[in-house]
C-alpha cells in the first residue's frame, strides 16, 4: 500500500484542492498496476462535500474510468471531532460513489452508494480475502451468474482486486480478493 500525501489539514476548499487531486492523479498514473494507495486521515481536521469530491469521488472516478487495476482506501478516519466518516459517506451517497476504509481492527468499512447486495458480498470477500463467484454463490444461495456480474461490478467499481487463474481442466476463473 502506498500512502497518498494530501499536505493539507482542512479539505474544505476547493480551489485549494485542485491542485493536490492533479498531483495524486499524476502518482497513480506513475504507479505499477495492482497498487493500493490510501489516505491517511490522522493528521486531517476536516473535510466536506467540496474535499470529498476533489480528493475521493473525482480520484475514484479516475480510476474507474481510466480501466487501471490500481485502487484507493481511507485509514484513520476520525468521528469524535471532525465528522470524517460521516461527511464521507454523506457525500459520497449523494455523488453515487462507494469507497473501503480499512477500520483499525484491519476490517472493512464500505462508505458511500454501495447497495445492501454489495455489501453482504463484500463482507464476505473482506472476511475470507480471496474468493470465487462459485464460493460466493454457494454461501449465499444466488446463482452463478448473478454472483458473476456482481463481482465484475465490484471489481469495476474498484472496491475488490481479482486476478485471473488457468484452470488445469481448461478454461479460467476470477479470484476476488480484498484490497487488504
Amino acid at each position: 500500500m502506498i500512502k497518498l500525501n494530501i499536505g493539507e489539514k482542512s479539505l474544505l476548499m476547493r480551489k485549494r484542492l485542485t491542485p493536490i487531486k492533479e498531483e495524486i492523479v499524476n502518482k497513480i498514473k506513475s504507479s505499477p498496476s495492482g497498487t493500493v494507495f490510501y489516505y491517511d486521515f490522522e493528521e486531517i481536521d476536516g473535510i466536506n462535500t467540496s474535499g470529498v469530491d476533489e480528493l475521493i469521488a473525482k480520484v475514484v472516478n479516475y480510476l474507474i474510468s481510466s480501466e487501471v487495476d490500481k485502487f484507493l482506501i481511507l485509514k484513520n478516519l476520525k468521528e469524535e471531532l471532525y465528522e470524517h466518516r460521516f461527511n464521507i459517506d454523506y457525500s459520497l451517497s449523494r455523488l453515487e460513489f462507494g469507497i473501503v476504509e480499512m477500520m483499525p481492527s484491519g476490517e472493512a468499512k464500505f462508505l458511500g452508494k454501495i447497495s445492501d447486495t454489495y455489501k453482504e458480498i463484500l463482507d464476505q470477500i473482506y472476511r475470507d480475502k480471496n474468493v470465487t463467484a462459485r464460493s460466493i454463490a454457494d454461501l449465499t444461495g444466488k446463482k452463478l451468474p448473478l454472483v458473476s456480474t456482481h463481482l465484475n461490478k465490484l471489481y469495476s467499481l474498484r472496491l475488490i482486486n481479482r486476478k485471473e487463474e488457468l484452470l488445469i481442466e481448461g478454461g479460467r476463473q476470477y479470484i476476488y480478493q480484498s484490497l487488504f
